[in-house]
């Protein structure tokens, strides 16, 4: 050991060991202080983050339900556009069909041979004959056997 080291302290060492202690302390104290800054940025920082991370995820999801949103839309508006089209398709089918039967029994009504039986049933007389007679039913035999 060092004859040094057991000596008394001075006046002036005492006061510069105090000084130099509380420069120490507030040395500690100020790195505290900071350390509890950057600990409360950091916790901020990460609830900034979680946030971000919630806005981000609740966007994805959005963006997926728009995306099957539109998915859908597209469907039914092929769908509408087939049906459409299916009706257009039964619409001219139908007056095509209607237009031929049309024809066909114009065609039948101008080409058939006009009848030229004007006599009617037996018995009956029609005005505008000449040479017939009319007869009476009690005239004929009847048929029941009497």
């Amino acid at each position: 050991m060092d004859d040094n080291d057991n000596r008394p302290i001075t006046p002036e060492e005492a006061n510069a060991l105090h000084a130099k202690a509380a420069g120490a302390a507030i040395e500690r104290d100020v790195a505290i202080i900071v350390a509890a800054r950057a600990s409360a940025n950091e916790a901020t920082a990460k609830e900034a983050a979680s946030i971000q991370s919630v806005a981000a995820r609740s966007a994805e999801v959005q963006a997926s339900e728009m995306n099957t949103l539109r998915h859908v839309a597209n469907a039914r508006a092929d769908q509408e556009a087939q049906s459409a089209e299916t009706s257009r398709f039964g619409f001219y089918l139908l007056t095509g069909i209607i237009l031929s039967a049309v024809v066909v029994v114009v065609i039948w009504l101008a080409t058939r041979a006009p009848e030229t039986n004007v006599s009617g049933p037996s018995g009956v007389y029609m005005p505008g004959q000449t040479g017939q007679t009319s007869t009476t039913p009690s005239s004929h035999q009847s048929t029941d056997g009497q």
